[in-house]
């Protein structure tokens, strides 16, 4: 039903991104970065700052085209979070929630365990609230610092070239974190990250968050 729902909503000028379930090993190799598919994500991974773990995960091609379907769908919301409100779409609204969460829950949601060391075995059925955020200077330009409501955070940096500024800052690390398209980033969403969104300066910055955290 959601997905009926979604398809009445948008004009879908990519729509290879939305075959995963019907062509899963050809979107994979299109879309996810050849290091994802080798099944040896550990070799990969990089610890930037204390626990905020990133690997390279989509190829520029993926980055490219879910911006152009958000902008062709211009469904940007400002009011969905009250304390930190952000101009974003969810990923249900875009048509690729059940894409995204199964992406997550295939190859994260497992690395996040080994990570932080999570053993038990209710980590591997999290939710998550999915959704692209958009920075640029004449509209939301920043984000406050600010806590997430989650147990465990992952941004994909969508673009680097098309602004100058933005970034995440970590106050508690006293680091910033840009990241490289494509790449994800994995952090703990509450009390010891404390973070903010830098300010865009020109052009736009375009990234997707995750809000992942245990069923209850």
């Amino acid at each position: 039903m959601e997905k009926k729902m979604e398809d009445k909503k948008i004009n879908k000028i990519h729509p290879e991104l939305y075959t995963y379930f019907s062509n899963t090993k050809e979107w994979e190799e299109k879309f996810l970065r050849p290091e994802i598919l080798t099944g040896e994500l550990d070799l990969y991974i990089d610890e930037e700052l204390t626990n905020i773990y990133t690997i390279p995960f989509f190829t520029e091609e993926f980055c490219d085209a879910i911006i152009d379907e958000a902008e062709s769908c211009n469904c940007w919301t400002v009011d969905r979070h009250e304390s930190y409100p952000t101009t974003d779409m969810t990923m249900v609204t875009l048509g690729l929630h059940d894409t995204y969460e199964h992406l997550l829950k295939k190859y994260v949601w497992p690395l996040a365990m080994k990570m932080y060391q999570l053993e038990e075995p209710e980590w591997l059925d999290l939710y998550s609230e999915n959704f692209i955020a958009r920075y640029h200077p004449y509209a939301q330009y920043h984000l406050g610092l600010h806590h997430d409501m989650s147990q465990i955070t992952v941004v994909v940096t969508l673009n680097t070239e098309d602004f100058t500024g933005g970034g995440t800052y970590f106050s508690n690390q006293k680091k910033q974190l840009k990241g490289e398209k494509g790449h994800i980033s994995i952090h703990p969403g509450q009390i010891t990250h404390r973070h903010g969104g830098l300010p865009v300066l020109t052009g736009q910055r375009y990234i997707i968050v995750s809000f992942c955290q245990l069923k209850r």
